[in-house]
């Protein structure tokens, strides 16, 4: 079952998406706000410290795909 969230932000909609436990996929866009939980809602905690620059990292439970190179410059 797919859990997304939207969050309104001064650059537009932001949406992510998990499955399993894990976000999967963060767009642009509005989507549904569908099955809410922890991770999402500390996503959207995370978000909109991140974006004013009060911190430099958003936390959260990620699924990150890709090849070795791809996940090394996506950890950055």
């Amino acid at each position: 079952m797919t859990k997304q969230i939207s969050i309104k932000t001064r650059f537009g909609w932001i949406s992510a998406f998990e499955k399993k436990g894990k976000i999967v996929k963060v767009k642009f866009g509005k989507s549904k706000n569908i099955h809410l939980n922890k991770n999402l809602k500390n996503f959207k905690i995370n978000l909109n410290k991140f974006l004013p620059g009060q911190t430099r990292f958003i936390k959260g439970n990620f699924l990150i795909e890709g090849n070795s190179t791809q996940k090394r410059y996506g950890k950055n």
